[in-house]
């Protein structure tokens, strides 16, 4: 669908923009939690294999957690004027 204004086609190279951003946050935020709970878990000199562990069921909560926030998000109603 091609944008009727060029303010349009500016809105959406800009949200395109901010989403990008968001989700290098979001990554970097995740490789930052999982280098706390390797180097915690280093120090308190538990088993390597508990590490991975503790990465598979982080990564387990992560997928269910996005798996409820989609489904809470197409629940809603959202009107948009056009």
């Amino acid at each position: 669908m091609q944008p009727r204004h060029k303010a349009e086609l500016i809105y959406d190279r800009h949200r395109c923009r901010i989403s990008g951003q968001r989700d290098f946050v979001i990554k970097a935020a995740g490789a930052a939690l999982i280098r706390v709970i390797d180097n915690g878990m280093v120090m308190s000199q538990i088993d390597a294999n508990w590490f991975k562990f503790a990465v598979g069921a982080l990564t387990i909560f992560a997928v269910v957690g996005n798996a409820w926030l989609r489904r809470r998000g197409r629940a809603m109603k959202v009107e948009t004027n056009k």
